[in-house]
């Protein structure tokens, strides 16, 4: 970051991410939703180049959102179908 002059790694472990959703909201998802949520990943350092980002571009949740999806295809593109992956990087 540009407001550290002198940036050191610091010996933080690693954090686990859960996604959680109610019953009543699985029973009603379509099946599409269900699987991508259940493949959606995301590494540590995918989090924290996105938080950094952010940070550096005063950016908000949604601006960092695209940004990885512009960056990061070959990461986001194995949690949908082909056909929703166009839609998307149509989007963009």
């Amino acid at each position: 970051m540009a407001s550290c002059p002198d940036p050191k790694p610091t010996g933080w472990p690693g954090s686990r991410l859960f996604t959680l959703v109610s019953k009543p909201f699985a029973d009603r998802a379509a099946p599409d939703v269900i699987k991508y949520l259940n493949t959606r990943t995301y590494t540590t350092a995918d989090v924290q180049q996105a938080m950094s980002w952010m940070s550096d571009n005063q950016a908000t949740g949604e601006d960092a959102a695209k940004h990885f999806l512009k960056e990061k295809p070959q990461v986001w593109t194995k949690w949908v179908t082909p056909a929703a992956a166009e839609k998307i990087k149509a989007s963009l």
